[in-house]
């Protein structure tokens, strides 16, 4: 069995290219091959091709390959003109050179399946490369419709067939799954299978047993940290979470703030100089020091404010390190915390109910811990194992 994946690999982590690395994984644990198709318009030109081990291979292509694929199968490319127009010359032609690409690879690897990391472009190109050569392929639904609705209903055209045909349509929860429903678009082979974190890695680190660790972080004492974990963008909470410094039942608390960069790093930045000793900001860290971070939390919020809010990975790995979770009440978080049962859940973009949820776990030590008992119990589910498995069973029940 070979699997082409035509999404994003790590680096960076988070979302689908670390759902991705879980999958190809666990296919090359099975002895599958898995080819990873990655483009974007700048790629550093010696790392464009990667053998993660024998099973895995990572194409990164940018437009000097897109315009190889173009040049080298040119009455192909006419023929793809008109399916890839757009307004602008350069995405078109793009297109057509990878697309190129991707059935070149496909012939030559000899793939079975395409698994499409998007519900427009990546399932396009999934769907006409398969078209062609009788192949299978998936298509995955994240959050792309919730962030911009009216762009998908006015290629709704467009979408409906690539939706139709698809031998399945994945998604990482049930919310994200319905947003098809806002363009009724309807596939009769759907199902949800929720995103994996590794719980080998993200485990409950003691400061006591860790000084050492803890200290090249500069934490010297184990003191009250409320964490955030996501990139610095306003969607997902950032804002709210920096306004808990303002209030002045938390006076007592310091911040955490771990993410990848995105437009509010400078802001974040300004705020942490004149917070210096409240709020400490590890930008882009290295996805081996999540753990002990997250173990410096007394608790960890997921303050998304947005319904592309599809799951909230953070969440499960919160709970995998033994933290209290608090998340906005919105989205696919509904599907991982149970409230006042596992995690608590609070009124988006709502700093004044997330602070009240805060001190309400403070006053309910009982609460508290029975959260961290439940939440930890419930993240053994979300293991990558369990994830990478639910994708195997899923291409085998495709080719059988």
């Amino acid at each position: 069995m070979k699997i082409l994946f035509i999404a994003n690999y790590p680096p960076p982590f988070g979302g689908v290219p670390s759902e991705v690395e879980i999958v190809t994984n666990s296919l090359s644990k099975k002895g599958f091959a898995s080819h990873v198709i990655c483009y974007s318009l700048f790629v550093n030109p010696f790392k464009k091709f990667k053998k993660v081990d024998e099973n895995i291979t990572v194409h990164r292509f940018d437009i000097m390959d897109a315009l190889m694929g173009l040049i080298t199968n040119l009455p192909r490319s006419l023929r793809l003109f008109k399916t890839f127009y757009v307004s602008n010359i350069l995405k078109t032609l793009f297109h057509i050179g990878i697309n190129n690409k991707i059935l070149n690879i496909s012939i030559k690897k000899k793939v079975d399946i395409i698994d499409a990391y998007h519900i427009y472009y990546p399932a396009q190109h999934a769907k006409i490369v398969s078209d062609e050569l009788n192949l299978k392929y998936i298509v995955n639904v994240y959050g792309e419709i919730f962030r911009d609705e009216k762009y998908f209903s006015e290629i709704r055209s467009k979408l409906q067939p690539i939706i139709l045909d698809a031998n399945y349509v994945l998604s990482c929860s049930n919310h994200c799954l319905n947003s098809l429903k806002k363009l009724n678009l309807h596939s009769t082979n759907s199902k949800v299978i929720y995103p994996g974190i590794d719980t080998n890695h993200f485990q409950k680190i003691n400061f006591d047993d860790a000084k050492i660790e803890f200290k090249k972080f500069e934490f010297s004492q184990k003191v009250n940290y409320i964490g955030y974990l996501g990139r610095y963008v306003e969607e997902m909470g950032l804002l709210v979470f920096l306004d808990l410094l303002t209030r002045e039942e938390l006076k007592d608390f310091n911040f955490i703030a771990i993410g990848a960069s995105g437009e509010l790093s400078r802001k974040l930045k300004q705020i942490q100089s004149k917070n210096s000793r409240r709020l400490k900001v590890f930008e882009n860290e290295e996805h081996s020091n999540l753990p002990l971070l997250i173990s410096m939390c007394e608790y960890l919020v997921v303050p998304s404010i947005n319904e592309r809010a599809c799951y909230g990975k953070a969440i499960a790995e919160g709970q995998s390190c033994k933290v209290p979770v608090i998340a906005s009440n919105l989205g696919g978080h509904i599907e991982v915390i149970d409230d006042k049962v596992d995690g608590l859940l609070f009124e988006p973009n709502n700093s004044k109910d997330l602070c009240a949820k805060i001190i309400s776990l403070e006053s309910n030590i009982t609460l508290r811990e029975n959260i961290i008992k439940s939440g930890y119990k419930k993240s053994v589910l979300y293991s990558q194992d369990i994830r990478g498995q639910k994708s195997i069973d899923t291409y085998k029940q495709i080719l059988t």
